[in-house]
């Protein structure tokens, strides 16, 4: 018998994440830090069957412990390396909460509003990839900075 040539192909697995940017007023964007310190977007994975508006509703309330009331159309997308060895998809988009009175849950053991500056001088978890190449979809030119 011959043995089948199989070329090292890179994984096609992808773990789809949705992506929360909420401002504080029209400036300061709202950031969450988890119990190993690490500072990232609200939001997290999708679950089977889940759409993308679903995702991002359950999430912010998982970690903000705030209703979403609007969601925008997709910012950006952008990936990252996950630690487990796969990578992960991040959908991110524009969204409003019905209200600011933030309230921690056990995803988030703090959160802060960050300006453009200071977001790109924030170090955020490895699992955010490159976010600080999208500082001008977070901020597009209609918003102050």
């Amino acid at each position: 018998m011959s043995k089948t040539f199989e070329p090292d192909l890179p994984s096609t697995f992808y773990r789809v994440t949705s992506r929360a940017l909420i401002f504080d007023g029209d400036d300061s964007l709202i950031i969450g830090q988890d119990e190993a310190g690490g500072w990232q977007l609200p939001g997290g994975g999708m679950e089977d069957g889940e759409t993308f508006e679903a995702c991002l509703n359950r999430e912010v309330r998982e970690e903000l412990g705030v209703e979403v009331s609007m969601i925008g159309p997709v910012a950006f997308i952008y990936t990252a390396p996950s630690a487990r060895g796969y990578t992960i998809l991040r959908i991110a988009a524009r969204a409003e909460v019905m209200s600011l009175d933030v309230k921690l849950t056990d995803e988030f053991v703090s959160y802060k509003a960050v300006s453009k500056l200071e977001f790109l001088q924030q170090e955020f978890i490895s699992a955010e990839g490159n976010i600080h190449d999208y500082v001008d979809q977070i901020w597009p030119t209609l918003v102050k900075s």
